[in-house]
């Protein structure tokens, strides 16, 4: 997926000014976004692969969970995705039946104006011609009789010809019914395959907390552990920083985040607690996790002490961090709005129970979160 696309005019925010209506400077300010977003794009996907070496350097255990749980992220956006088409499948399926049954309905009222008309001219057929023509009183009436005749010669093929076309009508609809239905059989047969993956994965994963959580046995490792996962996110943000330096301080279509101060919608159903410098907030597992304001997605994939974490950057040095997820679902670049879906809520990173921790921080350093909500939570 080029999931750069929805970065125009990020990164050289000049170019987001005025559109020109010059076919060849729109064209050459395409191609310099392009070559910026592509140069972002490698930056990102640079600063990712040496995140996954220090990781494997650090521990096999943790590299073996990070593996784990990225599978398992996988295999459940791949299954988010199948339920997405088989629910347009199943969609086009209920329009076709329904198209099915009005042209039904709409060839059994042609078929009885039919009967009807061919009844009226065969009564109309059993008047004595011979009669009527050796009558010179009745002319008029022969003439009228002979442009009755065809009007319902007319009528009649009219009749005949929109009949045909309803049959012709449903037996199109009839090969779309066998086509959409043979695409929801194979969309179903990859669920069933990716299920099965998904239930192995799942498997592995728990195999790779286990270990991890030997390695991490005592308290004291554990207390190092999470100043290191702290060390390690503060560099992962400066990082971020100086990838997404070309950013406008206030990103295009949304208004100031210092102002939403005491609005923000809460990104998951849940009740949160404070932990260390975010919130912890439980909430069932598979749960949307939603952004709480426009912003773009900086960061997606999986770190050490936050398991599957997105990182949306909302401008003026503002991110929010939302962790512990069990899928994924927007990539890095990706555009998104106040209250979309991002992630499902999950217990990667070695979490015992499902929820979702969150974090607003201000030019690195983390900040209160709660205040910005919309009461209490």
């Amino acid at each position: 997926m080029r999931w750069w696309l929805p970065l125009v005019l990020v990164c050289a925010p000049a170019l987001a000014q005025d559109i020109p209506d010059d076919p060849a400077e729109r064209s050459r300010r395409a191609k310099e976004t392009e070559q910026a977003l592509e140069k972002l794009r490698g930056d990102v996907a640079e600063l990712k692969a040496a995140l996954e070496t220090g990781q494997r350097a650090e521990s096999d255990a943790v590299a073996a969970v990070a593996d784990a749980e990225r599978a398992v992220s996988d295999h459940q956006r791949t299954l988010s995705e199948i339920a997405g088409r088989s629910a347009g499948h199943e969609a086009e399926l209920v329009r076709i039946g329904e198209e099915q049954q009005r042209i039904g309905e709409d060839i059994a009222s042609q078929r009885d104006a039919l009967a009807a008309l061919l009844r009226l001219t065969y009564t109309r057929s059993r008047q004595a011609p011979a009669k009527l023509l050796l009558d010179p009183d009745r002319a008029p009436r022969i003439e009228r009789s002979l442009g009755y005749g065809r009007v319902l010669q007319q009528t009649r093929l009219k009749r005949i010809e929109t009949f045909a076309g309803g049959l012709a009508e449903l037996a199109t609809l009839a090969d779309a019914e066998v086509e959409a239905l043979g695409a929801l059989a194979i969309e179903r047969t990859a669920a069933e395959s990716a299920q099965t993956a998904l239930d192995a994965a799942v498997i592995e994963r728990a195999a790779a907390l286990e270990t991890m959580r030997q390695e991490l046995g005592s308290q004291r490792e554990r207390v190092l552990a999470l100043a290191k996962d702290e060390r390690g996110m503060l560099r992962l943000l400066e990082q971020l920083r100086d990838i997404f330096a070309d950013l406008p301080k206030t990103l295009d279509g949304a208004q100031p985040f210092r102002s939403l101060r005491g609005t923000l919608a809460w990104p998951v159903d849940g009740q949160a607690d404070d932990d260390n410098a975010g919130l912890l907030i439980a909430a069932e597992a598979g749960a949307p996790v939603r952004a709480v304001a426009h912003g773009r997605v900086a960061f997606a994939d999986w770190l050490k002490g936050y398991g599957l974490l997105v990182i949306v950057d909302h401008g003026d040095g503002y991110m929010t961090l939302y962790g512990h997820n069990d899928s994924l679902l927007k990539a890095e670049g990706a555009w998104v709005q106040a209250g979309e879906t991002i992630a499902n809520v999950g217990r990667s990173g070695g979490e015992s129970r499902p929820g979702l921790y969150f974090e607003l921080r201000e030019r690195g350093k983390s900040i209160a979160a709660r205040t910005w909500f919309r009461g209490p939570r």
